[in-house]
């Protein structure tokens, strides 16, 4: 069930992205009218899920998110700060997800933003595997830029992210939500 969600996520990442990739021309060219640098910073909330195996724990939580780099590619940091629980043993993390994704604009406004990377995971409890602290993770965004200045930009954004923690005994967390984003143009 795992690798059919996993493989529903990489084709809808290259639906997208071909859907998005005849306007590129015109990204290159706003970069070059208004600048490429861009650093942003937002705040998000979503629903986060920690899978293992058929059991799953469901939990709201509020991700923390900076990026940096052009408006078209940077490199993306989200904290999530609100442990998340294991729904068999007694085991919790909180995460941080670097991420280097890229920005595909559909008529200068809408993006899709897919992106990979890793997540660092802190773990708690008395049943705590330490031995997995790392792991792959991907994202993919879909939003709108609202310019309300020539140097910031207001960026609404829904978000789907997942990570790979344990493929032996099917462990994985997710979380799914919207992010509330202002990005400064450099």
């Amino acid at each position: 069930m795992a690798r059919i969600k996993t493989s529903a996520a990489y084709i809808l990442v290259v639906i997208m992205s071909g859907w998005l990739y005849s306007p590129l021309k015109a990204q290159v060219q706003e970069h070059e009218i208004r600048g490429s640098g861009e650093i942003g910073l937002g705040l998000g909330l979503g629903r986060a899920k920690f899978s293992a195996g058929p059991y799953d724990h469901i939990e709201i939580s509020v991700p923390f998110h900076v990026h940096i780099g052009s408006r078209g590619f940077n490199f993306t940091v989200e904290l999530d700060p609100i442990h998340l629980q294991n729904p068999r043993q007694d085991e919790e993390f909180r995460a941080i997800t670097f991420l280097f994704s890229f920005k595909l604009f559909k008529h200068k406004k809408f993006f899709i933003q897919p992106g990979a990377g890793f997540q660092y995971r802190n773990w708690y409890g008395l049943q705590k595997d330490d031995n997995i602290n790392f792991g792959f993770a991907y994202r993919l965004g879909i939003g709108y830029r609202y310019e309300t200045s020539p140097k910031f930009s207001f960026q609404p954004e829904f978000f789907y992210r997942r990570s790979i923690i344990s493929s032996d005994n099917e462990k994985s967390t997710s979380m799914m939500g919207i992010l509330f984003l202002g990005a400064w143009n450099f």
